[in-house]
């Protein structure tokens, strides 16, 4: 009897095709260490999941993602980007990415979702959620870390300034009560003794003179040493022209100039005094180390002046030179630079040292301010 061949029907050959790429799509995807699934867009019904998967959730095929993914979920969770993978002519938009921690592993999962067409026309995500507790893990110690770190940064300049006060105190009351004895002293010889020639009254007059600047001298390193007395009756403005004033008396051969705009209505203290303290240390490193004969001194305020602040204002202070620049006896990693970007830093601010446009220094420090403007300026 004459065999006939047997015919298989197109629609059953396409099937079958579909069937063995199914199966290969399985195995290859069982191969992946990583958690794979697939889910309705609409229903949210797990139609695919993988080995590792299976592994860690158990069966969930033909159940809601969210009742069989999480615990205590009576809808979609809240990190789901299900929402956001179709625009409004229902084409995908791309791979979106999650961050969350599973109530059932207890372990933390960067999850990647994409929409595309499945085989029987709907519109489904694949999800890929990757293991990352030990990335999270070593954050949370990481950021415990930098806490503690900002916490002995904020001692140190505490300890630093509690010292500075103590100093300012000693030098008001030690040296002023000498000063003023002398002065007593040299007032009573001028007018209790006879005159004993032009030498010696001359003497008396620059032994007064001295005295007097003894006082001057004290009075004004008592006030650089605990600046807080004065700088809160004071706009920054005002405090930095006094600053400069007195910086410029000590330093005849220097030409100085401010640029002030926009200052702040109501800075904090903080804010004051990391200012004044960063043109305090920028203006005694030019008198040491620059041999600069032009300062500038620019203060500012911006709005959204860095991307990397919370705040929507952000003050800015840039001092420059065109000194030498950094000499060799000192370099970025210097004490009083390191403490200049500390108070910066503790303040949410950057601190950057760079060459300036005449060739000399530039420190610019940017602080985040969340407050308002005032009108006052300088310039």
């Amino acid at each position: 009897m004459k065999k006939h061949p047997v015919v298989i029907e197109p629609s059953t050959r396409n099937e079958q095709i579909l069937n063995d790429v199914k199966t290969l799509a399985h195995d290859i995807l069982d191969t992946v260490d990583e958690a794979i699934y697939i889910v309705d867009l609409i229903t949210y019904e797990v139609i695919f999941a993988n080995r590792v998967h299976k592994e860690l959730f158990g069966e969930t095929l033909g159940q809601p993602c969210w009742k069989k993914l999480q615990t205590g979920q009576t809808g979609p969770c809240s990190f789901c980007t299900n929402s956001s993978l179709l625009n409004k002519n229902n084409e995908p938009t791309g791979v979106h990415h999650s961050l969350y921690k599973n109530t059932l592993t207890n372990s933390w999962y960067q999850c990647c979702d994409r929409a595309m067409k499945w085989h029987d026309g709907r519109m489904v995500a694949v999800k890929t959620s990757v293991d990352v507790s030990h990335l999270k893990e070593t954050s949370l110690e990481l950021n415990t870390l930098l806490l503690a770190n900002k916490q002995k940064k904020q001692d140190i300049i505490q300890y630093i300034e509690g010292k500075r006060r103590q100093m300012s105190y000693d030098l008001h009351d030690e040296m002023g009560q000498i000063g003023t004895a002398i002065k007593l002293n040299v007032d009573f010889l001028r007018n209790s003794l006879r005159s004993k020639g032009p030498l010696y009254d001359e003497s008396l007059r620059d032994l007064s003179l001295l005295v007097e600047r003894l006082r001057e001298s004290t009075k004004s390193l008592a006030k650089g040493l605990n600046p807080r007395g004065f700088i809160t009756l004071l706009t920054i403005p005002e405090m930095l022209q006094g600053q400069l004033d007195e910086w410029a008396a000590r330093s005849p051969n220097k030409a100085v100039t401010l640029e002030c705009s926009e200052a702040l209505a109501v800075p904090s203290i903080e804010i004051k005094e990391t200012i004044y303290r960063i043109c305090q240390e920028a203006l005694t490193n030019v008198t040491k180390h620059s041999s600069a004969s032009e300062v500038h001194i620019n203060f500012s305020t911006h709005l959204n002046l860095n991307p990397a602040f919370k705040e929507s204002t952000a003050v800015e202070l840039r001092v420059s030179d065109n000194g030498i620049g950094f000499p060799e006896s000192i370099n970025a990693n210097s004490l009083g630079l390191n403490i200049m970007r500390d108070r910066v830093e503790l303040l949410g601010g950057n601190l950057t040292l760079a060459r300036s446009a005449q060739g000399g220094v530039e420190i610019l420090a940017e602080i985040p301010y969340a407050g308002g403007i005032e009108g006052n300026t300088c310039g």
